[in-house]
């Protein structure tokens, strides 16, 4: 008697998302181990993944990752549907499994072939030679101030509106071109910053995305660098080369800032400048008022700034106190610290960088 019970067969999707999925792992396990390996595969193998979703998704004017949020529901009604359907099938059923568990292990690798080895590369100070010497009040006041001189250099050449914050001159994607520009110059003097035209991603959910306190996202499954508008003009440039820097392999967070501060400051256009060096300003500024509140006192900064600071504290307020933004910050901080990082706390590394920077160059 013939047996004609169905076997359920693992379809060729989920096989071939199986064997990414080991070789994502290995990867992960030997970056995680070996920095130079770290490096290697991030700047020689990483670079090609990141760079082809970068292309792909350049040709949608829209941001694909946000489509995909916005696609969510209808994928998991489409997925209960599916299960209805199924009826006690097991083929089905197992099939359904199978396809699934491959979706997510091709997110991980996707994160792994793209950014994942980036968390345990050579740091950043190290590769430009900075000094890891214990940093003083009067090292972040001399940043402090050389940052601020920079600013009253700059700000004649910046035009303010009304309310007396500063506005950006070009639109969106002339920032964009301007920033590749910068990029590619900032690549002359540092080699490890990769320079390619990639299209950034305005979303359209700023609003949104405020509540949940984020400013840009770095999303690896597209390969976009995707950024909130919603904020002041001046912040917009320094958070588009951030997400920019993500894109180009420069994983942990205070490294993306200072690489950020890097591209905007060689820009020949001011207002990318201004942009770069308020930013970093706002982080050394803060770090030595929390030092020593008298030395932040005696640090004046070009009115135009203080504006531009004023409206930047009432949009965060006005989105401060939110309890999805708590929980938001708290996933963010989570995911940082499995990266190996200092969680959220990070961000503000930059300030040592930027010693860094004012100790060996511009002083």
């Amino acid at each position: 008697m013939k047996n004609t019970e169905k076997r359920a067969k693992i379809p060729i999707f989920a096989k071939v998302c199986a064997c990414i999925l080991i070789f994502s792992v290995a990867v992960h396990i030997a970056s995680a181990l070996s920095v130079t390996f770290a490096d290697f595969f991030n700047f020689r193998v990483a670079v090609i993944f990141r760079r082809a979703l970068a292309y792909i998704t350049n040709i949608l004017p829209f941001s694909v990752a946000e489509m995909l949020i916005y696609l969510l529901p209808v994928v998991i009604f489409v997925i209960i549907l599916y299960c209805v359907h199924i009826d006690g099938d097991k083929v089905k059923g197992v099939r359904l499994v199978c396809t699934m568990l491959a979706v997510i292990s091709l997110f991980y690798s996707s994160f792994v072939l793209t950014l994942g080895t980036g968390y345990h590369t050579k740091r950043l100070g190290e590769r430009l030679g900075y000094s890891d010497e214990q940093i003083t009040a009067a090292d972040l006041q001399g940043t402090a101030k050389w940052l601020a001189d920079e600013l009253y250099a700059i700000t004649p050449l910046i035009e303010y509106g009304e309310d007396g914050a500063s506005v950006m001159p070009y639109s969106f994607s002339e920032l964009n071109d301007r920033l590749i520009s910068a990029y590619e110059r900032a690549e002359q003097k540092y080699p490890f910053i990769d320079s390619f035209y990639s299209r950034t991603k305005e979303v359209m959910s700023g609003e949104y995305m405020s509540h949940l306190r984020t400013l840009g996202v770095y999303t690896y499954f597209t390969g976009e660098a995707n950024v909130n508008t919603t904020p002041p003009d001046y912040d917009t440039p320094y958070t588009m080369a951030h997400e920019m820097a993500h894109q180009r392999g420069i994983a942990r967070e205070d490294e993306a800032n200072f690489v950020a501060f890097l591209v905007c400051i060689e820009a020949e256009d001011e207002y990318i400048r201004y942009s770069g060096y308020l930013n970093v300003f706002e982080y050394v500024s803060g770090a030595l008022y929390e030092t020593d509140p008298e030395a932040y006192m005696q640090i004046p900064y070009p009115a135009g700034v203080y504006y531009d600071r004023l409206a930047y504290r009432e949009y965060y307020y006005k989105y401060s106190d939110t309890a999805i933004g708590d929980v938001s910050n708290k996933i963010n901080d989570a995911y940082l610290k499995a990266q190996g990082t200092e969680g959220r706390i990070s961000y503000d590394l930059v300030t040592t960088l930027a010693v860094g920077y004012f100790k060996s160059t511009a002083r």
